[in-house]
């Protein structure tokens, strides 16, 4: 992509010019690979949490995207990756204090992956089990190259 003129790879040396979210190495590359199985049915951003949540964990806000239209705002839900677990947390972006209480009719998981598999629709999981690995693949490797979590 870079001979292309798409340049959107972080330098070696990028933290010396941008604040930069410090996150466990192996948990960040997880999610990473966790966001690429799920990313033909579920839209990932950054939540403004991750700055504040400390190394061991990651808050990302994530929604079931079946279809190739903007998903409203009410709808995104943040979601509380950590060392341990993962949890959908009752909280919105918007809201003025970090909480840790998980969202009514959830509970803790292992890891993303099976987090948001937990609430997704029947058609959501099939087409997440219907992936093509070179897909899977390509999507994850855009976003360790480009370490949006660090970088966000």
């Amino acid at each position: 992509m870079q001979k292309a003129g798409v340049n959107v790879f972080p330098a070696v040396d990028a933290e010396k010019y941008v604040s930069i979210n410090s996150k466990e190495d192996w948990l960040e590359n997880n999610i990473y690979q966790e966001m690429a199985l799920t990313a033909s049915v579920f839209a990932y951003t950054w939540s403004k949490w991750n700055a504040d949540c400390g190394k061991d964990k990651i808050i990302i806000q994530a929604v079931e995207q079946l279809e190739d239209e903007q998903p409203l705002e009410e709808d995104w839900s943040l979601f509380n990756i950590s060392t341990h677990s993962s949890c959908k947390l009752r909280m919105k972006e918007e809201d003025s204090e970090l909480s840790d209480d998980l969202a009514e009719n959830t509970q803790l998981h292992s890891d993303l992956y099976h987090m948001v598999l937990d609430g997704a629709s029947e058609k959501a999981q099939q087409r997440v089990k219907a992936s093509n690995f070179l897909f899977i693949d390509c999507v994850y490797q855009l976003l360790n190259a480009t370490k949006i979590i660090t970088y966000s």
